[in-house]
């Protein structure tokens, strides 16, 4: 069923491209883990997972990565460490969809055909629009089975959960003490030492600066270093040049009419009635196919009869549908029927169905106008792609022509040199930033022969020609060169010493008595709601020890700050209090939340999960 879905189900672009930037490895398909081969790279109990499938897993997760970061994959992500995350990824899924089973819980497929037809996202004029679906996949490069996946294991961990929430209960005590924490008003003095204003006062020697740097020359190595000349070709400068004209955009239009891609599909209303054969003994559907042929409204035969879970939560309603998106048994039935018309009894997945036509849309043509932008934008992809290739191969025959320079080079490709900053070994900023490019021209060929890189890619859509300018070798830096960056570690670490000494004396004398609360010090009354206290502060106050009198801590700024926990007041009754209400339900769904780690943890070690270290280690 679920293929017939991915061919006339309509877009589902926002919603996927939110999960694309926040969540990359929720898209790596699950698909059909289950291989009847004895090899295996993965055996979770009774389930095998291939080393195929793994790789699969790894490329879309890749492909996942490389979109979330522009582009480019950040070094972090090694192929050992996706690899690693990949397998504990699979493990998991595999479990919870194991677990399911064994809590009885089944997600459907039209559970996926609700969730994609109920999203506004999806829809061309208030309908699905296949053809929408397929352009905005073709754009993406993301393929129905990664959507299908992500929808299911969405769909069956939230069953799993809920199933093991409803039986978690947070008692009265619990709540109690919970508010009283959360709710509790607290009366707080204090004072803020600015580090910025003790450094601001010290005064540093040329003496003083002297003896450090002579004491740390080590410290003050200027790296070799480059300035590069580079031309740098992407697809967005391809594609800024090029025009798709409106009659190519038509005539593409025409063809994919002519090969039925706009072309409208009538959509059938469906009432529906099912009975699991297990209970229908004594032939209830039987009686049900009669009380409907006399009048009976499927609704009602819903209510009065012993029907499925599905048809009784649906009331005899089973929805609008096209002819593809319907198994082959539904579709034969429909055949048959004309609108209004009862079907006889038939059999499906251990069930027995009647269904009728309620109504019949006829499908509308997609307009010219409502795909126009989405035509132009894939030809435009196609050309820019093309167009980018065949820059590859001139870039190429330039460079293995002879000693031609990148002057050269941007004469004849119309292409304009940029200049970098500073570049070394270790570190530059913009395309000079990855550590690929940097590896790519730290060598002799490009430093000291000053000969034209090859063609070095940033991601897949961007590459660079570059040619070094000037080259500069390590040297010691001198004194004076040293100065600012000495004078700014000494200021920094003589002020933190002289803001520690002075928190710890004004603390220590408060305590004692030989200091009292003055007209410096600010006073704060209130709870964590408060809008007046920045978020470092909410944490120190809401988090210390009121019995140690007073306290000071280093705050992120790098001032100091002396306080005092004057007196703690518990919260009031605020049961009708949204605030109260709110934060109920957030720890009732962090509790249940941890019972369902607590059940998958004990289901895990309960599990026999085996892991070829190939696997994880061979490449």
């Amino acid at each position: 069923m679920l293929s017939r879905i991915r061919e006339n189900l309509s877009s589902w672009v926002v919603g996927l491209l939110i999960f694309l930037v926040a969540i990359p490895l929720i898209f790596m398909g699950l698909g059909d883990y289950q291989t009847p081969s004895n090899s295996y790279a993965i055996k979770i109990n009774d389930q095998n997972i291939t080393n195929s499938k793994i790789e699969q897993e790894i490329y879309q997760y890749k492909q996942a990565l490389s979109k979330n970061y522009g582009g480019s994959i950040p070094p972090i992500y090694t192929d050992q460490f996706i690899k690693k995350i990949t397998v504990e990824y699979i493990i998991r899924t595999t479990l919870i969809d194991q677990m399911s089973r064994e809590f009885g819980l089944v997600f459907h497929n039209q559970s996926i055909l609700d969730e994609l037809y109920n999203t506004s996202a999806f829809k061309d004029n208030g309908a699905f629009s296949k053809d929408l679906y397929k352009s905005q996949l073709f754009r993406l490069n993301v393929t129905p089975e990664i959507y299908e996946s992500y929808l299911y294991q969405k769909g069956i961990s939230e069953q799993l959960k809920q199933s093991i929430a409803d039986t978690s209960i947070l008692t009265e005590n619990e709540i109690a003490h919970l508010t009283s924490n959360r709710f509790q008003e607290r009366v707080i003095v204090y004072k803020v030492l600015s580090k910025s204003q003790i450094e601001n006062n010290l005064v540093l020697s040329d003496d003083a600066l002297l003896d450090y740097y002579s004491n740390n020359k080590q410290d003050f190595q200027e790296p070799a270093h480059a300035i590069f000349n580079f031309i740098e070709f992407s697809k967005e400068k391809i594609s800024r040049t090029i025009t798709i004209p409106e009659i190519q955009i038509r005539e593409e239009y025409d063809k994919r009419r002519r090969d039925g891609m706009y072309s409208g599909t009538n959509k059938f209303d469906i009432s529906h009635i099912s009975i699991s054969k297990k209970e229908d003994e004594s032939s209830v559907h039987k009686q049900i196919y009669e009380d409907l042929l006399n009048g009976k409204s499927f609704e009602q035969a819903s209510i009065d009869y012993d029907v499925s879970e599905e048809t009784k939560s649906n009331r005899g309603y089973m929805g609008e549908f096209i002819l593809d998106d319907l198994p082959a048994p539904f579709k034969a039935a429909l055949y048959k029927l004309e609108l209004g018309e009862i079907s006889k009894p038939f059999e499906y997945q251990n069930k027995f169905h009647i269904i009728a036509i309620k109504s019949i849309s006829k499908g509308k043509i997609t307009k010219f106008e409502s795909v126009k932008k989405d035509i132009r934008d894939e030809l435009l992809a196609d050309t820019t792609e093309k167009n980018f290739f065949r820059k590859i191969d001139e870039v190429n025959e330039i460079i293995y022509a002879g000693d031609n320079g990148l002057s050269y080079m941007s004469d004849l490709l119309d292409m304009r040199i940029e200049k970098s900053a500073r570049v070394n070994k270790d570190s530059g900023s913009g395309f000079f930033q990855f550590n690929h490019v940097r590896d790519d021209l730290f060598k002799d060929d490009i430093l000291i022969n000053k000969k034209l890189s090859q063609p070095i890619f940033v991601d897949d859509d961007r590459f660079l020609v570059v040619q070094v300018d000037n080259f500069y070798e390590a040297r010691q830096m001198s004194f004076e060169e040293s100065k600012p960056i000495i004078k700014k570690i000494l200021l920094n670490t003589e002020a933190y010493d002289k803001l520690i000494s002075a928190s710890e004396e004004l603390r220590d004398n408060l305590n004692a008595g030989l200091k009292q609360i003055d007209s410096s010090f600010d006073r704060f009354t209130g709870t964590t709601d408060s809008e007046t206290l920045a978020d470092d502060l909410k944490n120190i106050f809401f988090n210390s020890n009121p019995t140690l009198g007073f306290q000071f801590k280093i705050l992120q700024s790098g001032d100091s700050i002396i306080f005092n926990i004057q007196s703690i007041n518990k919260a009031s009754k605020t049961n009708q209090d949204d605030n109260y209400k709110d934060f109920i339900n957030f720890s009732r769904n962090t509790y249940s939340e941890s019972d369902f780690d607590r059940v998958f943890k004990i289901f895990k070690n309960n599990s026999i999960i085996e892991v070829d270290d190939r696997t994880l280690y061979d490449d």
